[in-house]
């Protein structure tokens, strides 16, 4: 029974390097360091740290901000009034109200240096998605 035991410890080894050889994804902390390009440090739970260069990051719609257009319409008509006599201005009439009015919302999440920020690591590390600033 101790070799069937020391084979289960060698096939979980096997197993455990297999999927820290593909990287699967991960989260990461990071901190921007730079804008123009862009670029966040991270730092490992070791102390090391690495610089991940713009040609890298994908930047989710909440780090980047964006706008979006909406419309509203009311419509409707007044009730019908009469007033007055001997002039068909003051005849029993309403009017159709029809009011349409389109507006661009703009939400400006973009990053700073020095903003905190949670990525994503794509399985082999090659893009980190920036998800969110924390």
């Amino acid at each position: 029974m101790g070799g069937l035991d020391e084979a289960t410890v060698y096939i979980r080894q096997i197993a455990l390097a297999a999927v820290s050889a593909i990287q699967p994804a991960d989260f990461l902390y990071g901190t921007v360091t730079n804008l123009s390009p862009l670029a966040v440090t991270v730092t490992y739970d070791a102390g090391n740290t690495d610089t991940i260069s713009a040609d890298f990051l994908v930047l989710s719609r909440l780090v980047r901000g964006f706008s979006y257009s909406e419309t509203d319409t009311i419509s409707g008509s007044t009730g019908n009034t009469s007033g007055g006599s001997g002039t068909g201005a003051f005849d029993s009439h309403s009017h159709t109200i029809n009011i349409t009015r389109t507006r661009t919302v703009t939400i400006p999440f973009g990053l700073a240096v020095n903003d905190k920020v949670i990525l994503l690591k794509k399985a082999g590390g090659q893009q980190y998605l920036i998800l969110d600033k924390l």
